[in-house]
């Protein structure tokens, strides 16, 4: 870790991820939000999906956001 690093704590669906980034805490909370919302909004219209393909079909919908 470099002396600019910070960590940061994040939740995304339930499980607890370290972040180590120079970015704000503030900034990471946030993108950490929208990751989780999108995989709510995969396992909300589809709640038989295993993780691993919630994970993946929220994976598609931001890189959608990010295309469009």
């Amino acid at each position: 870790m470099t002396s600019a690093e910070r960590v940061t704590e994040v939740e995304i669906f339930g499980e607890r991820y370290t972040l180590r980034a120079t970015d704000s805490p503030e900034y990471l909370a946030r993108v950490a939000r929208y990751v989780n919302d999108k995989f709510h909004e995969v396992a909300k219209e589809s709640p038989t999906l295993t993780l691993v393909k919630v994970a993946v079909l929220a994976s598609l919908n931001i890189a959608d956001d990010l295309f469009r």
